[in-house]
């Protein structure tokens, strides 16, 4: 493949490894490697100092002169006329215009590249057989470099996802920042971690809601209450087990297992739940009222307490507005879809204007409305108690003046 992208968050090893693979590759035979980025005004700025630091890793010494601002094969070895050039793409477009017999371009930080420096650069690397390599931490979907090669990568591109549990060598340090993230800031984790893109925290139905740690159910909380939302076709069948811990001032919900997955046949579902939603099967679960031929099939077949939910008008902006009265959302490191949906469940945002609309997106909403369906009975009840509770309007006919 002409071009090899790996992509992905922080800790993977990808900027390290391919500095390890180019000077390994260098030592065997000639070799001409432009290293770039879109901004460098120094030669701090570039990669000089990791592909310096491999060759002293990897005893290629006796291969390589390193100066200051060059690292080149040395004469007499088989890496003679191996040479590392430095640039930036931003500053440098007539120098880099005018390079020839490049082998090999590595392009790093390739998020922040403009589609302008893309233009420039892709057809200036027109050796027979010449690669361009490219590894970067996503920002926004919407970033040149990420829709080029992630979002429609071309034909002879090798793109991969590269992250921290693909690394051997991923340090305790790393992991233990990484943990802490992921309880105190979800979202932030899932960008710097995952490599995932941002997340537009206003569009977010649950932004700031949630975290990710591990707990066990506790005598006094309520619960368990069980939900399924039943999918069709290429869209996701969820099912959540929750719990509910009020202390008279706060209350939190808790999803302690999930199941996750797309196409999963009706014969497969119930033996599924039991042995993935624990306890599902001795207890009341709702399920999507939509499909009552799937409702009476898991009622035949090992889940006798299972009925249909109730729905009226306004459920899903009425759950919506019930749950974002938890204080706090734990969801169990185990639920990782469930985590997910919570990430990018989201408004519709105006195109033009970029203003939040009150419309949620019909996407990423599989185990959301599962938990709506599996507190339904709690939002209604909640619903009833602030309608009695509303004062009675008295017209003067009543003799009030």
């Amino acid at each position: 493949m002409r071009f090899k992208v790996f992509w992905g968050g922080r800790g993977s090893g990808k900027s390290w490894m391919m500095a390890r693979a180019l000077v390994w590759l260098g030592a065997q035979g000639p070799l001409r490697v432009l290293c770039c980025r879109e901004l460098q005004t120094s030669i701090r700025d570039s990669v000089l100092r990791l592909l310096s630091d491999q060759i002293d890793i990897l005893g290629l010494g006796a291969w390589y002169d390193v100066g200051e601002s060059f690292i080149r094969g040395k004469e007499g070895t088989r890496a003679a006329g191996t040479e590392f050039i430095f640039k930036g793409l931003h500053h440098n477009s007539k120098e880099i215009k005018s390079l020839e017999g490049i082998d090999i371009c590595w392009v790093e930080e390739a998020q922040a590249v403009s589609e302008d420096s893309w233009r420039l650069l892709i057809p200036t690397i027109r050796k027979p057989g010449s690669e361009i390599w490219i590894t970067f931490n996503p920002v926004n979907e919407d970033d040149p470099t990420y829709k080029r090669f992630v979002l429609n990568p071309p034909a002879n591109a090798s793109t991969l996802k590269v992250n921290w549990d693909m690394n051997p060598f991923f340090p305790e340090e790393l992991r233990e920042e990484m943990e802490h993230m992921r309880k105190t800031d979800p979202d932030g984790a899932a960008h710097v971690w995952d490599g995932e893109c941002i997340s537009r925290s206003d569009a977010q139905v649950y932004g700031g809601k949630w975290s990710i740690e591990a707990f066990e159910a506790q005598a006094g909380w309520h619960g368990p209450y069980y939900g399924i939302d039943f999918g069709f076709a290429l869209d996701a069948t969820a099912a959540v087990k929750l719990w509910v811990e009020t202390n008279g001032i706060t209350r939190q919900l808790y999803v302690e297992h999930e199941l996750y997955g797309v196409r999963i046949e009706t014969v497969d579902l119930a033996p599924r739940l039991v042995n993935e939603v624990p306890g599902i099967a001795e207890t009341i679960s709702r399920g999507d009222c939509a499909r009552p031929e799937t409702i009476s099939h898991l009622q035949r077949h090992g889940l006798p307490k299972h009925v249909p939910c109730q729905k009226w008008t306004g459920i899903q902006k009425d759950g919506i507005d019930y749950i974002r009265g938890f204080s706090k959302i734990i969801v169990h490191p185990r639920c990782k879809n469930t985590a997910n949906e919570f990430r990018l469940y989201r408004y519709a945002v105006d195109r033009l204007s970029g203003q939040v609309l009150p419309k949620v997106v019909e996407a990423n909403d599989h185990a959301m409305n599962a938990i709506v369906y599996a507190l339904e009975p709690v939002i209604k009840g909640e619903l009833d108690r602030k309608k009695s509770a509303q004062p009675v309007r008295l017209s003067m006919s009543n003799g009030w003046g």
